[in-house]
């Protein structure tokens, strides 16, 4: 029983020294990886700029994020238990119906007799947005694809409206 035990672990040790051995660099060439390395100094020299030689227009605000309303009437649903979600992110399905990507939902909110004003967080580069407005009890929602203009500097247009 001791011969047994003992001759697992060596066989264990010695399996586990051959998969550590295996483990090399993982460059995929025969020059062991160093022929990438030596390319990325290169690369970075050709890629550097200065920073003067950068074209940036006047009205470029260097934000990432910017706060848009989202104005939703939806007097249909006056009455009714009903709530709206906006999502960043969403497919189109092969039934020609939008999927959003819950993980992208910026917002859910309930409407007061087919109203409610939503203030957004959304980042600078969104050209669209889907709202989806859902009735207590129904399965499936009113969705409409709300198009965001390019920010444009002072004055751009951040008032959107969701109507039926």
């Amino acid at each position: 029983m001791m011969i047994q035990r003992t001759s697992f672990l060596s066989f264990l040790c010695l399996l586990s020294g051959l998969m550590l051995s295996g483990c090399g660099g993982g460059g995929g060439s025969s020059g062991g990886g160093s022929s990438s390395a030596g390319s990325t100094p290169q690369s970075a020299a050709a890629a550097a700029q200065e920073v003067e030689d950068l074209n940036v227009p006047d009205d470029f605000d260097y934000e990432s994020t910017r706060t848009i309303t989202l104005q939703i009437e939806m007097v249909s649903l006056a009455g009714s238990r009903s709530y709206a979600s906006v999502y960043t992110r969403f497919t189109t399905g092969t039934d020609g119906r939008f999927r959003p990507d819950p993980g992208s939902r910026l917002a859910n909110t309930a409407l007061t007799d087919g109203t409610a004003t939503v203030t957004l967080t959304v980042p600078a580069a969104t050209t669209e947005l889907l709202a989806e407005v859902w009735t207590i009890g129904s399965t499936n929602p009113v969705q409409r694809v709300i198009e965001i203009q390019p920010v444009s500097g002072p004055g751009a247009d951040d008032q959107y409206f969701l109507t039926d």
